[in-house]
């Protein structure tokens, strides 16, 4: 794993992080790059009055890359990926709004936000911080269905997994457990929870950040 200068703050991070675990500036990946590069182009074409073919094959072509953009970038981005050992409670509500609150907590003990995807998975994302408001970790949920096993969403959870190993190498594997450090020892959780809660069966796909 090669160490390159954020473009941002200019310290040195993984080739591979898609944030800079500094100043949080993310990234731009490839297809990013591409669908910038296509737009430039289809501007230039159109400008150059010695073009006379029709354009409209050209912003078809550039719907499309965006549509993939969209798609993709959005099954891909990790529930903490703009989240640093740094963050706190104001930063948490100024990234997805302010959430609810999690029943038998304080006010600010918690943040909670539903339909929160992750690899086409709607789960669950949970923010517990400390009393002055400072980051005590995060979680992301997605509960499976009683009928439901873990082999019905292998490909997610082996996506999941190759995620996160492209970005900090092997996982550490203990059981059902993969767990990942980034440069700064922040510490990636996948968990495949098989237990009982009063006596009910609860199976479910968990991710956890915990900051160092």
């Amino acid at each position: 794993m090669a160490l390159v200068n954020c473009s941002e703050c200019g310290k040195e991070i993984s080739d591979k992080a898609r944030v800079c675990p500094h100043c949080g500036y993310k990234k731009e990946g490839d297809l990013v790059k591409l669908v910038k590069n296509q737009k430039g182009n289809l501007v230039k074409y159109v400008k150059n009055p010695k073009n006379r073919m029709p354009i409209f094959a050209g912003g078809i072509i550039l719907a499309f890359l965006l549509i993939i953009l969209v798609v993709v970038h959005g099954k891909m981005d990790s529930p903490f990926e703009r989240i640093t050992e740094k963050t706190t409670r104001k930063d948490v509500i100024r990234l997805f709004g302010k959430g609810d609150q999690i029943e038998g907590s304080t006010d600010d003990a918690a943040l909670f936000y539903g339909k929160s995807k992750f690899w086409g998975l709607k789960g669950t994302l949970r923010f517990v911080f400390f009393d002055d408001g400072e980051l005590f970790g995060g979680y992301w949920t997605y509960r499976l269905k009683d009928e439901e096993t873990f082999e019905d969403y292998d490909s997610q959870i082996t996506k999941i997994i190759e995620y996160y190993t492209d970005l900090y190498g092997e996982p550490r594997e203990s059981g059902d457990e993969y767990t990942w450090y980034d440069e700064n020892e922040n510490e990636y959780t996948l968990y495949l929870v098989d237990t009982k809660i009063q006596r009910v069966a609860y199976k479910a796909i968990e991710v956890s950040f915990d900051p160092y």
